[in-house]
């Protein structure tokens, strides 16, 4: 039988401040999508 096994992955409040760093300085408008690991098993 198989299992599929949803995972939300969070997204660390320091990297989400060095993306958007960068993107203002090559004056980019970010736009993060939060996403999600599935595994079967």
């Amino acid at each position: 039988m198989i299992h599929i096994i949803k995972q939300e992955i969070p997204m660390e409040e320091s990297l989400r401040k060095k993306l958007e760093f960068i993107c203002q300085f090559n004056k980019v408008k970010p736009t993060f999508i939060n996403g999600s690991i599935r595994k079967n098993d």
